[in-house]
């Protein structure tokens, strides 16, 4: 199975990102609504901003047509909703914190640096199973992958924003029934 690691694209550089809070302070407002059932969450974003439909820092959030997309292929991803309000405009759009499983996926034959960051991600089929999007546990950043399925509708649909990088993978056969 092929899989790729999700990428906000960097090349766009003018995006709707929450203002006046720092990325400590925003993170800290997901994970408490992330907590609460009933929490929503809104933020102010620039005026001159493109609404991209993959935001990975500092955590991840799709646009509600990514979300529609990522559903069909995997309906038990949590997910906890978000306004992007732009006061300038008097528009808003929605968004979803992406709670992805953490799957401790990564094959024995990755490669780390010496200060714990991975250098070369290599998956484990196996340790994966079924999940068609999750979140690399054992990485310092935890990665978000999808499989080839979800790829291909990513480009299918032309979403913005989102760069997709191929990921080696093995077959663990200890883990082979």
């Amino acid at each position: 199975m092929e899989y790729y690691r999700l990428v906000q694209d960097e090349r766009i550089v003018n995006y709707a990102y929450p203002l006046n809070i720092t990325r400590r302070e925003l993170a800290n407002q997901i994970a408490a609504a992330i907590k609460d059932e009933d929490a929503a969450l809104q933020f102010y974003v620039n005026e001159q901003s493109y609404y991209l439909d993959w935001l990975d820092d500092p955590l991840y959030m799709v646009s509600d047509k990514f979300k529609h997309i990522c559903q069909k292929y995997q309906t038990n991803l949590v997910w906890k909703p978000a306004i992007l309000a732009n006061t300038q405009t008097m528009s808003q759009k929605l968004y979803w914190v992406l709670i992805a499983d953490e799957v401790d996926c990564l094959s024995t034959s990755s490669e780390w640096n010496k200060d714990g960051t991975l250098k070369k991600m290599v998956l484990d089929e196996q340790k994966i199973g079924a999940r068609k999007i999750c979140k690399v546990q054992s990485s310092l950043t935890h990665e978000v992958i999808v499989d080839l399925d979800v790829a291909e509708s990513i480009l299918k649909f032309n979403l913005t924003g989102i760069r997709l990088y191929k990921i080696d993978t093995q077959v663990s056969y200890a883990y082979a029934k």
